[in-house]
């Protein structure tokens, strides 16, 4: 059994603290060492801390001043003595096995093992995202030709590839230096910590793994637009962050370009704050296959289906007996509903799916024609 750092940085947590220290310390994978870097905290997380190292022998403490997430996890890094490490961020929490499930990979020592994580967004619901890649295994062949043409940007879903955080995968320490190394010119840059490590490091690995499992939970605290994209800096850290990889990750084919077209997602993404839906042209309401005044059912109250239903309401194009999502706790505001509302009652001439995925759009579409809904009623177009 190979030994495994967990790095967790801690910031004011006291609230959530104890939950995701009591998970890591409850690990079926019991060769663990736990370092907890407490930033600074000016609440309770300083004491916590202290209090679970006295409890358990493998957790060690670091108490710094505050200097962000970026140095906390560095000095959490250097303080390790194993081959590979993991992180946990101290409002997240992870399944009593999830490292177990690593356990055979870390044995044939591959560079980076990924396991999937569920979005907790609390009375709003969890959301398990899907992932871009094929489970299973990767050498270096399939990773250039099927991981790198779209690891920072997929552009035929158009999205970001591997996911960026670094919570959700397990990493053999040398590459973590390495990257941690690069990354010692932004001083305390703390704009898309996890990024600015990941991707430089992904074009040295040459093995991956990808578990079908998702062990961790990342908690959701915030609404639909990130705090750090209301921060006056924003521009100027995006840009810092935008430099050092564009400088940094330069053995990935096309990586200049992907990384662009990320950059302007996030850019696009500062809409938000002024209340405004961002990249609105790049989805349009599929008005050719839905006749002008029809009685429609909107499902999906994402990117695709807010800017969807911004159109129609703008164009005042059709009427929606009813604007649906799975997820429709977090949408309530908006007046979207439970998808069983879609019934032998409702009335409506056809059902627009505002999913980009196609994956999702036909598990959807196997739910409705399961309750009876004809193909037809059904409308889905991708541009």
């Amino acid at each position: 059994m190979k030994k495994l750092a967990v790095i967790v940085p801690v910031y004011n947590m006291e609230l959530y603290l104890k939950e995701c220290i009591e998970s890591i310390c409850r690990q079926t994978y019991t060769n663990l060492q736990i370092v907890l870097v407490d930033d600074g905290s000016t609440d309770k997380s300083s004491s916590i801390c202290d209090e679970y190292a006295q409890a358990d022998k493998r957790i060690i403490v670091i108490h710094q001043e505050n200097t962000g997430k970026l140095k906390a996890r560095y000095n959490g890094l250097m303080a390790c003595d194993c081959e590979y490490i993991t992180f946990v961020d101290a409002d997240d929490w992870i399944d009593i096995n999830t490292y177990e499930l690593a356990d055979e990979y870390m044995q044939k020592e591959i560079d980076v093992i990924v396991f999937g994580k569920i979005l907790e967004r609390g009375d709003k619901g969890r959301t398990f995202p899907e992932s871009n890649y094929e489970y299973g295994g990767y050498n270096r062949d399939a990773i250039e030709s099927k991981i790198y043409p779209s690891i920072i940007w997929d552009f035929d879903k158009n999205k970001t590839g591997i996911p960026q955080s670094l919570c959700d995968k397990i990493i053999k320490k040398d590459l973590l230096l390495r990257s941690y190394d690069l990354a010692k010119e932004l001083g305390k840059l703390n704009y898309g910590e996890d990024s600015l490590i990941l991707y430089p490091l992904m074009q040295w690995v040459d093995s991956i793994h990808i578990l079908e499992d998702n062990p961790y939970h990342y908690r959701k605290t915030y609404d639909d637009t990130p705090r750090y994209v209301c921060n006056n800096d924003f521009f100027a850290n995006l840009y810092v962050w935008y430099e050092h990889l564009v400088k940094n990750v330069n053995l990935i084919p096309d990586a200049q370009k992907q990384m662009d077209y990320l950059y302007i997602s996030f850019v696009e993404t500062r809409k938000e704050y002024y209340g405004d839906i961002a990249s609105q042209s790049e989805f349009m309401f599929p008005f050719h296959m839905v006749p002008a005044g029809s009685k429609i059912v909107l499902w999906g109250a994402g990117k695709v289906g807010k800017i969807y239903h911004e159109q129609i309401k703008r164009l005042s194009y059709c009427k929606i007996a009813a604007w649906v999502d799975k997820n429709y706790k977090e949408y309530s505001k908006q007046g979207v509903q439970n998808v069983n509302v879609v019934n032998d009652s409702l009335d409506f001439d056809y059902i627009v799916i505002a999913i980009f995925s196609e994956a999702v759009k036909n598990s959807i579409a196997l739910w409705l024609s399961e309750r009876g809904i004809l193909e037809e009623r059904v409308v889905w177009y991708k541009e």
